[in-house]
């Protein structure tokens, strides 16, 4: 988990560093996944097609991996390899619990496309399936085309203020519980 928060906080070195040290001792679906997205954050597609072969030989049945190999796709400049990971996406597409990092990556892939309202329309589905979080959303560097979308905007403003009203909630819980 630890290697995720780096991620999220674009630290792509460090996430990439506690995931191989973390998926050596005990190889996960998730840590793998993560190791992946940090590799390719740093321009180790390579290594990601690596990270993500194996883990599809441990962990076939898991659906993390689609939207990964669409990314590695459209950063080598191959449409239709992005085009087919983003089909194969929707015709399996399954409810699992992190299918919303897997929408995550096809705006990504979108964004990278240059299909800006397709990839806000992912993007919107991930953030309301399971992944409003503002550093991930801001800080990913394959959403610099939707920047400067009112669209793109007005949800990091949603977020600004869904992450403002925890932060609100969360220090009135410690101030009550800090007075007992």
């Amino acid at each position: 988990m630890i290697g995720s928060l780096e991620a999220i906080r674009g630290n792509f070195s460090a996430s990439l560093q506690i995931e191989r040290l973390s998926t050596a001792k005990s190889p996960d679906a998730w840590g793998l996944h993560t190791m992946a997205h940090a590799q390719i954050r740093l321009g180790d597609l390579a290594g990601a097609d690596k990270t993500i072969d194996n883990a599809l030989r441990m962990f076939p049945i898991v659906g993390l991996y689609d939207g990964l190999h669409g990314i590695i796709a459209v950063l080598r400049n191959d449409a239709a390899g992005a085009e087919q990971a983003i089909e194969k996406i929707n015709q399996n597409r399954k409810a699992f619990g992190h299918f919303h990092h897997v929408e995550f990556d096809v705006a990504c892939i979108l964004a990278t496309l240059g299909r800006k309202e397709e990839a806000l329309t992912w993007l919107r589905s991930a953030v309301r399936d399971g992944y409003p979080c503002l550093p991930a959303v801001e800080g990913e560097p394959l959403f610099a085309p939707l920047r400067a979308e009112p669209d793109y905007q007005a949800l990091i403003a949603e977020l600004r203020g869904i992450r403002d009203h925890y932060r609100q909630v969360f220090e009135e819980l410690r101030n009550s519980i800090s007075s007992y």
